[in-house]
């Protein structure tokens, strides 16, 4: 039920699109034969047979939304918004894919690389139920890097931006950088991770990002693509929901990066594929 509520405007849409369709088809039949030739002689089996035409249209409208995955958003050459269901750990991790991509990775602005999963530890740093945490769990295992190693690889990559403060913390990093910093990770050829800072940690470890953040995230996303993305596809999950306590839904959160990522269409030269999460299909629509 939620899925056509979520969606009952493009559903509608297409519904009338196929009816449209089967309507146009009967009267091209219907042009070289009449109903009784066709063998509908009764009003009720005309009535009948509109009744499925109207039944058919409405379950085919349904099922045409339901099993869609991806939905293209804007194209102009070889630049590309589009929006689907996926997800973006196979998107990153799979043997099966083979084409280049960079991966988007919403992280916080001391780009922490310690997961904790113990909630006894105080304060915890990144969540492993967030994005940034699932994102490091499956990268060290992946890669058979270290924690070590990847914070190090990060930090290089991070040498020639100036943090923003310093903070005192115990655990973890104290250099803070601006929100929107995009850093490249590369795991192997043709794979490149991006994170980017889109949420601060306050004085307990608990991360917070506004509306704004998002926006101005989406910005310098686009143009940092368009300068070191290399044209290749690159997936970006939604940022600003959940553990970012940017307090956007689902919907609202699509709507602010598809819309900016539209403004800024000039920077936009290679596929830009936002991703949404495939068990979150009841939540959110690609279309609305």
């Amino acid at each position: 039920m939620k899925f056509l509520l979520i969606n009952g405007k493009t559903i509608w849409k297409r519904f009338l699109t196929v009816l449209g369709s089967a309507f146009s088809a009967l009267s091209v039949i219907l042009s070289f034969r009449t109903w009784d030739e066709i063998g509908i002689k009764t009003f009720t089996a005309k009535v009948i047979i509109f009744f499925l035409i109207f039944l058919i249209s409405v379950l085919v409208s349904i099922l045409w939304i339901r099993f869609q995955t991806e939905h293209q958003v804007w194209k102009n050459g070889c630049g590309e918004i589009s929006v689907c269901y996926n997800d973006l750990m196979k998107i990153s991790f799979s043997d099966k894919i083979s084409s280049y991509r960079n991966i988007v990775i919403p992280v916080n602005t001391a780009f922490d690389t310690l997961v904790d999963a113990d909630i006894t530890v105080t304060p915890p740093l990144v969540s492993p139920n967030s994005l940034h945490g699932i994102w490091i769990q499956q990268f060290l295992e992946h890669s058979k890097w270290s924690r070590e190693t990847l914070d190090s690889e990060i930090k290089k990559a991070l040498k020639d931006i100036t943090p923003s403060y310093y903070t005192k913390k115990s655990r973890g990093n104290n250099a803070v950088y601006e929100i929107g910093t995009v850093v490249p990770i590369s795991y192997k050829t043709g794979l490149t991770f991006f994170l980017i800072a889109v949420a601060n940690y306050d004085s307990t470890n608990v991360a917070h990002s506004t509306k704004q953040d998002i926006v101005h995230c989406a910005e310098q996303l686009v143009k940092y693509c368009d300068a070191h993305g290399n044209g290749y596809d690159v997936y970006i999950p939604l940022f600003g929901t959940r553990l970012s306590r940017a307090n956007l839904t689902y919907q609202k959160a699509l709507k602010i990066i598809q819309n900016i990522f539209e403004l800024n269409e000039e920077f936009i030269h290679c596929k830009m594929k936002i991703v949404i999460y495939e068990k979150d299909r009841s939540n959110i629509s690609l279309f609305e």
